[in-house]
């Protein structure tokens, strides 16, 4: 099949008037590492380790995990962050990918035993669970509110990413928004 036409710096036109202007079919070859593309040329083999490569990909395949444009992105363990500030608080898509437990990848990097950080939003794909202190649990799946109040774990449950849509006020979220500082059951 070729080489990579991205890494091995074979271009004709350059990769994006090439990629948006003669492919003609796109065939994902296992879990998103190559793609093969049938062009004017013939058929290319192309590696999706560059990770603008692979956002432009995913948002031709699933654009609840396309870039953000005017967005801060980060990446903190396998965490997706892209977060807009609107007025005084921000809207936050942040992206979990299958396998992540908070107690597990960021709780060495927060250094605190649970979440402390209220999550308010929707959850558009996926499914998490999360546990509180006291043992309660709670699951969330796709399509459906959310509000989880600070002092839990949490994880996705199932194999496909989770995909969150949060408000917040950063530290004053529980106050603003009205809601218990802590886990709470109610009678």
């Amino acid at each position: 099949m070729g080489t990579c036409i991205y890494c091995s710096g074979w271009r004709r036109n350059g990769h994006r008037q090439e990629i948006a202007g003669v492919v003609w079919k796109l065939a994902l070859n296992g879990s998103l590492s190559e793609a093969t593309f049938t062009t004017n040329w013939g058929e290319r083999k192309m590696c999706l380790q560059t990770s603008r490569l692979k956002d432009v990909l995913m948002a031709t395949i699933d654009p609840l995990l396309a870039p953000m444009p005017g967005a801060e992105h980060r990446e903190l363990n396998g965490v997706q962050l892209d977060i807009a500030r609107v007025g005084a608080g921000r809207v936050k898509r942040v992206i979990y990918e299958p396998g992540f437990r908070w107690s597990t990848h960021m709780k060495k990097n927060v250094g605190t035993e649970l979440c402390m950080h209220a999550h308010v939003g929707f959850i558009v794909q996926g499914k998490v669970g999360v546990r509180y202190s006291d043992g309660c649990v709670k699951e969330f799946t796709a399509p459906a509110a959310v509000s989880i109040e600070p002092g839990h774990d949490g994880w996705v449950a199932g194999d496909e990413p989770a995909v969150l849509i949060e408000f917040d006020f950063e530290g004053d979220t529980c106050e603003r928004l009205g809601l218990a500082g802590e886990h709470q059951h109610k009678s």
